[in-house]
């Protein structure tokens, strides 16, 4: 029993609790989920999170995840909610190493995982990667139209699409995007789900918004420091590799220049 959780839920008696909510996306992702199936059949899920800063884009993948691990694992208890944002923490994804670490695994298993978040992926799997890591955005072509394969649900987090990587804006079209609750300035949200569907053509679209999740944007300590301290460390290593990686290009054109000095 987690006694610093059961602390912070006192304090918020109206907090409603993973057992408690009940998103409509969870049902349709364990639809598609082979264990849940009890065959092999492979289905695939995937959305892009979208919206402004803080309004909850993280904490919606991380409540997602942390709700699919609950049901899946038929638990019924408060104390089991530390099990499963456990899971969904370990399942918050940053570096593309760390991506394709996850499929490698899978292959060898020949079952996909349940479910992954890419978090803030338009800084570690943006637009930049191209220029920064050439080898890892092939990879992400090569990899991702076999997507299904490796996982049933994709969550992909980004203040807006077109910061993600060329490789995932060709492949998701289906997104959140995250609203303020109308009538609230705090902790509720809404997650909007829009679907793109294409005509014959392929060219002409229409969106449509099926259905709205709603949630608040609270997490549980200590629950959200996990994230947070996760969240802090993949930033870090991220900038340390763009400063290594600026440096080695400063030292090769400075050192272009000596040459063209010399000659």
């Amino acid at each position: 029993m987690n006694e610093t959780y059961y602390e912070w839920l006192k304090k918020r008696p109206k907090y409603k609790t993973l057992k408690d909510w009940n998103p409509a996306l969870i049902d349709k992702v364990l639809e598609r989920h082979p264990r849940k199936q009890n065959n092999f059949l492979k289905g695939f899920i995937s959305r892009v999170v979208t919206g402004k800063p803080g309004h909850g884009k993280s904490m919606l993948c991380y409540k997602y995840m942390a709700k699919l691990d609950y049901v899946i694992n038929g638990y019924t208890k408060v104390d089991d909610e530390e099990e499963s944002y456990r899971f969904a923490l370990d399942n918050m994804i940053y570096r593309p190493y760390e991506f394709f670490s996850r499929i490698e695994t899978q292959i060898d298993k020949g079952i996909p995982f349940l479910v992954w978040t890419l978090d803030d992926c338009s800084i570690h799997m943006g637009k930049q990667l191209w220029d920064a890591d050439r080898k890892s955005y092939r990879r992400l072509q090569d990899l991702l139209p076999a997507i299904r394969e490796y996982v049933t649900f994709l969550l992909i987090n980004t203040i807006t699409v077109k910061l993600l990587a060329k490789p995932f804006r060709e492949f998701f079209d289906t997104k959140i995007d995250i609203t303020l609750e109308e009538g609230f300035t705090r902790y509720p949200r809404r997650g909007k789900h829009y679907f793109k569907e294409f005509y014959p053509d392929d060219i002409r679209f229409r969106m449509y918004h099926p259905y709205d999740d709603r949630f608040s944007v609270l997490v549980p300590e200590p629950f959200y420091s996990w994230y947070d301290e996760k969240k802090n460390k993949a930033l870090k290593e991220y900038h340390k590799m763009r400063k290594e990686s600026d440096m080695i290009q400063d030292y090769n054109e400075h050192d272009n220049e000596d040459l063209n000095e010399t000659f």
